[in-house]
Order: C-alpha cells, then sequence, then structure tokens
C-alpha cells in the first residue's frame, strides 16, 4: 500500500523536523495500525474496532478512588514513587479572585499560588486558575509538584542565604534561620 513516489528508506536518511508537529520517531504512515487508527481501521473490512485495551503493569489502584488516581498520574508525570507524593507537604498561599473583561462581559476566575514540599530540601511553586477553585487549587498542587527541585541546605536544617523568587504578582522570600527555630 507504499506509494510509488515516495521510497521509505529514502525518508529514514532524511533530516528530522525539527518543528512542534514533528513526530519524535520514523514510522511509515502509509501502514494502518488497527489500535492506534480505529477511525480508519473500522471501515476496512476484517478489523474489529472493540480491541481489548493493554493493562499496564504494575497499577495497583481502585478504579473509584480519585485521589489515588490522581497521585499515579502525578507519579507518572514525574518519576516520583505515589508514597512520596502522598506524603508532601502541599499548601495554597494565595487565593484571590480575578476578573477577565471581554466584549461578553466579566469573566471571574480563581487564582491560587501554591507551595510544595517533603520538609527535605525539596521545593516547588506552582499557579493555577480557573473558574471552580477546586480546580484552581488541584492546578497549582499539580505545578508545585511538577516543579520541586532541591534546595541547596546548611547543616541540614535551614538554607545558606535568604532567597526571593517572584512569581507573577506575588514574591515568595526564604529566610535563613539560627538554630532552635
Amino acid at each position: 500500500m507504499q506509494e510509488e513516489h515516495m521510497d521509505f528508506d529514502d525518508m529514514n536518511k532524511a533530516k528530522p523536523r525539527r518543528d512542534m508537529y514533528a513526530l519524535p520517531y520514523f514510522t511509515d504512515l502509509n501502514v494502518v495500525d488497527p489500535f492506534l487508527d480505529i477511525s480508519t481501521a473500522r471501515h476496512m473490512p476484517g478489523n474489529d474496532p472493540k480491541q481489548p485495551v493493554p493493562q499496564m503493569a504494575g497499577s495497583e489502584f481502585v478504579p473509584g478512588d480519585a485521589e489515588d488516581a490522581r497521585n499515579l498520574t502525578l507519579a507518572r508525570m514525574t518519576g516520583y514513587d505515589e508514597q512520596f507524593i502522598k506524603n508532601l507537604y502541599v499548601r495554597p498561599l494565595v487565593k484571590h479572585r480575578v476578573t477577565n473583561q471581554t466584549r461578553l462581559g466579566k469573566i471571574m476566575k480563581t487564582y491560587v499560588l501554591s507551595v510544595a514540599g517533603n520538609g527535605n530540601g525539596m521545593l516547588g511553586i506552582g499557579e493555577g486558575k480557573a473558574t471552580e477553585i477546586d480546580a484552581a487549587i488541584r492546578t497549582a498542587n499539580y505545578q508545585a509538584i511538577r516543579s520541586m527541585q532541591p534546595v541547596p541546605r546548611y547543616e541540614n536544617r535551614t538554607i545558606h542565604g535568604d532567597m526571593k523568587v517572584k512569581i507573577g504578582a506575588v514574591e515568595v522570600e526564604i529566610m535563613a534561620r539560627p538554630p532552635g527555630m
């Protein structure tokens, strides 16, 4: 089913595309994959579109538990262990309503800035905006967990000096503390 005016071997030798729509791999797009191309395969004779979905090894959450499903998704995105994600300290710092004036009127949304950390040198900051406050908090928390970076610490208890980070209109300041505080 390969077209005669294109040689697939020449395509493999060609320089790969660098734009945002480029595939991360070389493939022959003339061949129909019955699982990935369900809409095309549905209309081809002999193909059954109701194929079993392959199960991933190691998924141990109950399908009805939404929080475990979210933690599993975060674990896959970040590479952290699910237990590590459950033990993180995640706190929203700033919550306020923002308004965007459009030709349809004022569009109200909630802005949330969250901080996540493990209490042992990892720290992340994230912000979220949504029409529902729960969705904004969840987005900010996820972004804070995904952006966690190690902070160099002094004597395994504080930081070397004062740090100031500005995100949007919010400034987060972390200060070194003497022993016992």
